[in-house]
């Protein structure tokens, strides 16, 4: 009998546990909000992998219903691009971040075109900032096969309908998982 109490309780705990951070989604928004629900799925469910700590997130809106969301590892610098090595240009950063459970996660958004000065220091101060001097200076990218990203697939009407896709093919290279996004009320 106690091992049964013992069962449920244990039980009880693991799904509430699990519901918490589910509670914490957002229902509707735009598609800022549905890249905050990704990124709380993400690092839900990856909490125990520490190995990597720089996300980047690329969206994709994929028709009438559907937002895509890809996060991948970033093992790259973000470049700044100068001509004269005295006028740099920032067009290429990502305008918004979130740092969560000591992982940063970063992305260029449509609307906001003002690099946040906090973003921009711990870019810098991770070491994740590099210079590209055009005809000049090209600074190495890394290109790694094996990683998978983790890409996030968002009703629009309805940011808790979603489906997730590990892959190491880009978004648009590959079908994306037929979802039923009817609203129903």
């Amino acid at each position: 009998m106690k091992l049964k109490i013992l069962k449920l309780l244990i039980l009880i705990f693991i799904l509430e546990s699990c519901s918490s951070w589910k509670n914490t989604l957002i229902h509707h928004g735009n598609y800022n909000d549905a890249i905050n629900n990704a990124i709380t799925d993400f690092v839900y469910k990856n909490r125990n992998s520490k190995q990597d700590s720089v996300f980047s997130i690329h969206f994709i809106d994929i028709g009438d219903s559907l937002w895509g969301i890809s996060i991948s590892k970033e093992v790259n610098k973000i470049a700044v691009i100068t001509k004269d090595e005295l006028h740099y240009s920032y067009k290429a950063f990502p305008t918004r971040f979130i740092e969560k459970n000591k992982l940063l996660f970063y992305w260029k958004d449509t609307i906001q075109s003002v690099i946040p000065k906090k973003l921009l220091n711990k870019l810098y101060a991770i070491n994740r900032v590099d210079t590209v001097v055009v005809n000049k200076l090209m600074p190495e990218r890394i290109t790694d096969d094996e990683h998978k990203a983790v890409d996030y697939y968002f009703c629009k009407c309805n940011l808790l309908k979603y489906s997730i896709v590990k892959t190491r093919t880009a978004m648009r290279w590959y079908k994306s998982p037929k979802m039923d996004c009817s609203y129903k009320k």
